[in-house]
């Protein structure tokens, strides 16, 4: 499976500390990501999801659809 770079940077930032009701700026979403991915790998984000899914499905696919619609947000392409 392809995995593309919004995908690991939700997987990334659902695993940090990061709430919806921090209200983080996108550098705030950039720099929580790249904490995670130095902290866990690549591959250590994408277990700690799956394993979040195992325990509290309902309460993870919820978050995750919010790290997507952060991760878009923040990675946009600056406006020419």
């Amino acid at each position: 499976m392809t995995v593309t770079w919004d995908v690991m940077h939700a997987e990334a930032l659902f695993v940090s500390d990061l709430q919806p009701s921090d209200h983080p700026s996108a550098r705030e979403v950039q720099v929580e990501v790249m904490t995670a991915i130095l902290r866990h790998g690549v591959d250590g984000c994408a277990d700690l999801l799956a394993q979040e899914y195992g325990e509290h499905h309902e309460q993870a696919a919820q978050r995750m659809r919010w790290c997507l619609d952060t991760v878009a947000d923040a990675y946009q392409p600056a406006a020419v």
